[in-house]
């Protein structure tokens, strides 16, 4: 390993380290931080995921959001097509032994929910009311929300996943953390009084990942995408509890158990850097082949 890249790990793992101290705490806007890391691929110890009685995505129909016309031209290129790559292939089929069949920790009966493959629904490059570079989350609920009335979003239902990705001017808060400095990506939802539950990841494009190369985008873009699907509803803290889904006892989620691993997802138009999710059938790292 280069000095360089043995300095951008220890930045990052210190970073990780940091952030999982500073759990937030209000319902439904749990910050799920990903950062991809520099060491070799290998399988992370983590408590098996455990069901908390809320519903999971069952098809998930992941619909692109580029922020402004300045997001990363590989990403506006490629990253719809990923998506639906993604989104119908063997790498979901698998969780669906995370299927919401079963009892809840707390023994309240599961939503009766199974997963399956999903699709990509579209796309659309969107003209922001907010023109700042330095915006917070709930700039980003509140723009959903009048890009949905406008008509430049489609309404939601329960397999709606709205996957927005950023340009690297655009600076992004969530109580008091920074977008690249804090987190590099995020999951989550709000209930909305005239949609509904809507979901919806942040991806912004990070300099320590290499200049934002699509390779990482993709990664990160895949670890926000699985754990959105199995656990849609994150919840205050360190401690998982009810609407959430699956979740382990400490607070992570699928993706975070094996945040060092990585595979590679065979798509029709390419092949793409994913990351690895947490199996408990398997008790290990699994790459969904």
């Amino acid at each position: 390993m280069t000095k360089t890249l043995m300095l951008l790990a220890a930045v990052l793992t210190l970073s990780t380290e940091a952030f999982a101290k500073n759990k937030f705490n209000y319902y439904n806007a749990l910050l799920q931080v990903h950062f991809p890391r520099v060491d070799a691929p290998g399988t992370d110890a983590g408590n098996p995921l455990l069901y908390y009685g809320g519903p999971v995505i069952s098809n998930v129909k992941v619909f692109t959001v580029f922020w402004n016309d300045r997001v990363n031209a590989e990403v506006k290129a490629k990253i719809t097509d990923f998506y639906g790559a993604y989104a119908n292939s063997e790498h979901m089929d698998w969780l669906n032994e995370y299927a919401t069949t079963v009892i809840a920790v707390d023994g309240r009966a599961g939503t009766g929910q199974s997963i399956g493959r999903g699709s990509s629904i579209g796309e659309k490059l969107i003209v922001p009311s907010i023109a700042a570079k330095k915006i917070t989350d709930a700039q980003i609920q509140q723009e959903i929300e009048k890009q949905i009335d406008a008509g430049s979003l489609p309404r939601p239902d329960k397999d709606t996943l709205y996957a927005i990705h950023f340009s690297k001017d655009i600076q992004i808060t969530i109580e008091g953390m920074t977008s690249c400095f804090s987190f590099g990506g995020y999951h989550t939802a709000f209930t909305s009084t005239k949609y509904g539950d809507e979901f919806y990841s942040v991806i912004p494009e990070c300099s320590f990942f290499g200049g934002g190369a699509f390779s990482s985008i993709t990664f990160v873009s895949a670890h926000e995408l699985v754990e959105a699907t199995t656990d849609p509803f994150p919840t205050p803290g360190s401690s998982p509890a009810y609407p959430q889904a699956w979740n382990a006892a400490d607070g992570n989620e699928i993706a975070d158990l094996c945040s060092s691993g990585s595979a590679t997802l065979h798509g029709p138009k390419g092949d793409y850097n994913i990351s690895q999710e947490w199996s408990n059938s398997r008790n290990k790292c699994y790459d969904g082949k």
